[in-house]
């Protein structure tokens, strides 16, 4: 079974009880129960961002050069956990940039998108067309049997000028849509994402507890309280209503509780 694992961002960010822990030990051990599922299944892993963070350390920098920085740290970190947790699968990372529409321009710097509120203006609409330019490769990758780490931070997002020559847009594509479009190109079999969100709350409150289970149609217009978790809702909803194909959501520590609809929320299609 082919699974694609979305991890949040901010799931591999959070800080632990030791200041002095390297990021690649949160990493290693922020993807362990996700690393359970490679002993089973053929896995493609994307990852999110960490540009909400970067101006606050970092000089500002063009959007599209703190995506690779984010895909190269984040990929690498990822990529050494599972091949230490999966020694006998072929694991690979690599940068990966995603075509938009040319006409989808945005701020330029990692500094616009951190202190910007209205920069969400400029975040592609759910069912905007995308294009992965490298999933031919992503494919034959997975067609032999190859643990995928790529996509990550939402991609480096770039368009066509006047002669077809690509340029960079500084547009955020969010990495749950790259997600669900990969998963669709790809034809995997389940669209899995995992963060620090242990369910959808029956209700859209957490205090009325898990909704275990839904249908597309019916949780599509569910309204939520927590404004990343209704954006992970409405694109899992549309990736089942398009494809058949489930999606779950729930935390990245219990992955394979999530897939087996233990814990987490399970949407499925009609």
């Amino acid at each position: 079974m082919l699974i694609l694992v979305a991890i949040d961002g901010a799931s591999l960010l959070r800080p632990t009880a030791s200041a002095a822990r390297s990021e690649r030990e949160r990493v290693r051990d922020a993807v362990h129960a996700a690393c359970l599922l490679g002993h089973h299944h053929d896995l493609v892993v994307t990852h999110g961002s960490s540009l909400p963070h970067a101006s606050q350390t970092r000089p500002t920098l063009p959007v599209d050069v703190e995506g690779a920085q984010t895909q190269g740290m984040y990929g690498y970190y990822l990529a050494q956990a599972f091949t230490n947790a999966l020694p006998e699968v072929r694991v690979v990372s690599f940068i990966t940039q995603t075509e938009i529409a040319a006409h989808r321009v945005a701020p330029t710097t990692v500094a616009a998108t951190a202190t910007r509120p209205d920069l969400a203006a400029s975040r592609l609409d759910l069912d905007e067309p995308l294009r992965v330019l490298e999933m031919r490769t992503i494919q034959q990758l997975v067609d032999v049997g190859t643990l995928v780490v790529c996509a990550g931070g939402g991609s480096i997002a770039v368009a066509r000028d006047e002669w077809g020559r690509l340029e960079p847009t500084g547009t955020v594509v969010s990495h749950e849509h790259l997600a669900a479009h990969l998963a669709e190109e790809l034809d995997a079999d389940a669209l899995l994402f995992l963060g620090s969100h242990d369910h959808i709350p029956e209700g859209g409150h957490d205090v009325h507890g898990r909704l275990p289970r839904g249908t597309s149609t019916h949780l599509q217009g569910l309204k939520l309280t927590d404004p990343s978790l209704q954006i992970t809702l409405a694109i899992g909803c549309a990736f089942t209503s398009r494809t058949g194909k489930p999606t779950m959501i729930g935390q990245l520590g219990e992955a394979s509780r999530v897939l087996s609809g233990e814990r987490g929320t399970t949407i499925y299609a009609e």
